[in-house]
């Protein structure tokens, strides 16, 4: 009987966001009917306001000595999406499939482990070779960095 009741439920709910206007409802398709639903009763009804505020709450504090991490940003995401697995956990994984989680903007630590891969060795390889091996230790090092934040 209560999975009938849920139905009925689930029926209101549907409707209910089948009747919003398009852009409120690419919210709900977006960032999840709870957070809509929540900034509908905190009185924000602009789309572009709910935006702006879900992606002010993804980035996380900035204030001087606060912590910020672009993983604890994933950590929430994947605990939103209902995954039983944290973003250290996602990067293990990824790393072992031989994919890669890293800035899309080099950071330092990549900077110099590309430069450092191919400075004081007196191997002839190609240009590609060459290329190649600067990127595999540029992103060896962007992953090392996304590892050592996700530990701390």
């Amino acid at each position: 009987m209560s999975g009938f009741a849920g139905l009925g439920r689930r029926a209101v709910h549907l409707e209910l966001v089948d009747s919003m206007p398009p852009s409120l409802r690419a919210c709900v398709h977006e960032f999840g009917s709870p957070i809509v639903d929540a900034c509908l009763q905190a009185k924000v009804s602009d789309p572009r306001r709910i935006r702006q505020l879900v992606h002010a709450i993804w980035e996380g504090a900035r204030q001087q000595g606060q912590r910020t991490s672009n993983l604890h940003t994933l950590d929430w995401l994947l605990i939103q999406a209902g995954a039983e697995m944290s973003a250290s956990t996602l990067l293990r994984l990824l790393e072992s499939k031989s994919y890669a989680l890293v800035p899309n903007s080099p950071t330092r630590a990549m900077l110099d482990a590309s430069l450092a891969e191919v400075s004081g060795h007196n191997v002839r390889v190609t240009k590609e070779e060459k290329h190649r091996r600067r990127l595999r230790a540029a992103l060896m090092a962007g992953m090392r960095e996304q590892t050592k934040s996700a530990s701390e």
